[in-house]
């Protein structure tokens, strides 16, 4: 399970550090958006550890502190075992025998698992909102360097849809904003077959403009539905049947959402 605590606190004391590359030229802005497992929308839970996961409660103001306390606990129950057989220790023993049990049968109810992950998705917020928070002080020229748009698709691309809802709020001009070919992130959205995000549309004031625009060759958002989806998102349904029923299913709804919008523009 990952942890963001040192990032976090790297980023406290320099925020320019989420947009500086690394050696390979990749700023951690864009590894972070690069990561929707990283995030809830990202993981795959079944309905009843999705159920325990809304029931745990972590303290965003602890959630670091709570990762090192983790780890020290961790590193205690590991120096304590070497004492086994003192008698002098023999009720700090017990102590950590109980919480050695009670660490596996929270291990076996998989309770620690989705509280470790919890914890990780509250740091990761933490982080986002640091790097949202700095890009709010770059102008349109700064953010191209510093690949801040190209995070953005590639947010799009990989449905990660936490870090774009919280970009959208740092910089509510980021939704004009378009590719090297003239697309929105939405006509993306449908281009990657990333439901999640196309349906941050109904969230916009400038809705309209979002779903009739066009990209450089002239097409909307429904040639975008039309077009092949790329391999990744093919590859995840199996069998060539299901997946042309899934391509259907993608034109079916841009069709819906682009006649919806061209009546609301006909009737004004």
């Amino acid at each position: 399970m990952r942890s963001f605590d040192v990032a976090w606190e790297l980023l406290k004391h320099c925020p320019r550090l989420a947009v500086t590359p690394d050696r390979f030229g990749i700023p951690p802005i864009y590894a972070l958006a690069n990561l929707p497992s990283a995030f809830l929308s990202g993981c795959r839970l079944r309905f009843w550890q999705k159920w325990i996961y809304d029931c745990i409660y972590i303290d965003p103001a602890r959630a670091i502190t709570d990762s090192c306390r983790e780890l020290n606990n961790i590193r205690l129950l590991t120096d304590n075992m070497s004492i086994i057989g003192s008698p002098e220790k023999d009720s700090h023993h017990k102590f950590w025998s109980f919480r050695g049990l009670a660490l596996k049968f929270l291990k076996m109810l998989g309770i620690k698992f989705l509280y470790d992950m919890k914890l990780v998705h509250v740091q990761t917020f933490q982080l986002l909102h640091q790097m949202c928070a700095m890009t709010r002080s770059l102008d349109e020229t700064q953010m191209e360097a510093c690949s801040v748009y190209d995070a953005l698709f590639r947010a799009v691309d990989r449905g990660n849809v936490e870090f774009i809802i919280s970009m959208l709020k740092a910089n509510q001009e980021l939704v004009e904003t378009c590719d090297e070919l003239w697309r929105n992130i939405f006509m993306r959205a449908i281009l990657y077959r990333q439901a999640n995000v196309f349906n941050l549309i109904h969230r916009l004031d400038s809705k309209l403009a979002a779903a009739t625009a066009v990209d450089r060759h002239g097409n909307n958002m429904l040639h975008m539905a039309g077009m092949l989806a790329p391999y990744p998102q093919l590859n995840q349904i199996s069998g060539a049947a299901l997946q042309m029923q899934r391509e259907l299913q993608w034109f079916k709804v841009a069709s819906l959402h682009f006649v919806f919008f061209l009546l609301v523009i006909s009737l004004f």
